[in-house]
């Protein structure tokens, strides 16, 4: 069995890569893991015992807040389009319906939830 991408675990673990990055630093040596970041690769021996120790692996549930510029209103009055600037990317933002058409041009807080249809983003106020 020849090394293979962490990336390529995580999905078929349904789970994220960051998380299982984090789970294979506590339960695999460095020499069980070369590469950097998305390229990181993992060793036969680390394949054995990462299967081994699947049952321990728990992804956080804590979902993630972002800091996000609201750039304009979106054609479903429920939705704002935002842009992230600590990950480069615009996205579609769920919002309570008090604040319809009063968030355009502001700073506001998201938070990014998981689930099996992808990822969330809604307004925290």
């Amino acid at each position: 069995m020849p090394k293979v991408r962490l990336i390529s675990i995580a999905k078929e673990w349904d789970s994220d890569f960051e998380d299982l990055y984090k789970f294979c630093g506590a339960c695999l040596d460095d020499d069980m893991l070369t590469g950097t970041g998305r390229a990181t690769w993992v060793s036969e021996r680390g394949q054995e015992i990462l299967e081994e120790e699947k049952d321990n692996f728990i992804p956080e549930i804590i979902p993630k807040t972002y800091n996000a510029f609201v750039l304009r209103n979106a054609e479903n009055p429920n939705y704002v389009f935002a842009y992230i600037r600590s990950i480069p990317l615009k996205v579609p933002v769920m919002i309570p319906r008090r604040y319809r058409g009063r968030l355009a041009g502001k700073n506001i807080l998201i938070e990014e939830i998981k689930d099996k249809n992808g990822k969330t983003y809604i307004y925290n106020p």
